[in-house]
């Protein structure tokens, strides 16, 4: 895959940007984590079971909701409780370019420099996408928050907002 492609946001299936928690016993804050589709491609789960299948082993609760769970929402709810933002690519039509991004409550400013590179980009491939934040599990389990729907200017409102809490 060429330079070029690698920056391409719809060849990409899951995209982690690192908070300021150690990964695998390294600083990753700010660094950007592309898990490629693959030719056969399939569903998100077993795209990131087998990327944590070698990394964040330590983490038990994202561990346990991987083994648990069998449900990619909850993996990625247990990854940005983490600080971790993760996105998901989900285009059904190429030519409606779709993503989630799940967000933890704080970004650190290194994320916020990552954001910044990756919103130019999405803007680029005309992304439009939803934002869940302020995830949290109800009494019975259910998981929860608000959400934004939009295009890559999404990401500045979040920013903003984030800054200001």
């Amino acid at each position: 895959m060429s330079k070029l492609e690698n920056n391409l946001i719809e060849k990409v299936k899951i995209l982690i940007l690192y908070g300021d928690r150690p990964v695998d016993g390294k600083d990753k804050e700010g660094k950007v984590e592309r898990i490629f589709k693959e030719d056969d491609d399939t569903a998100h789960y077993f795209y990131i079971r087998e990327f944590l299948q070698s990394h964040m082993k330590d983490e038990e609760e994202l561990q346990k909701a991987l083994e648990e769970k069998n449900d990619v929402n909850s993996v990625f709810y247990e990854m940005q409780k983490l600080g971790h933002i993760v996105f998901a690519e989900n285009t059904s039509f190429p030519n409606y370019k779709t993503g989630i991004f799940y967000m933890p409550k704080e970004i650190t400013e290194k994320q916020k420099k990552s954001l910044a590179t990756l919103q130019k980009q999405l803007g680029k491939e005309d992304y439009n996408f939803l934002v869940f934040m302020n995830l949290h599990r109800d009494e019975d389990g259910i998981l929860t928050g608000n959400q934004k729907h939009g295009s890559a200017k999404v990401l500045d409102e979040f920013v903003k907002e984030e800054e200001q809490r």
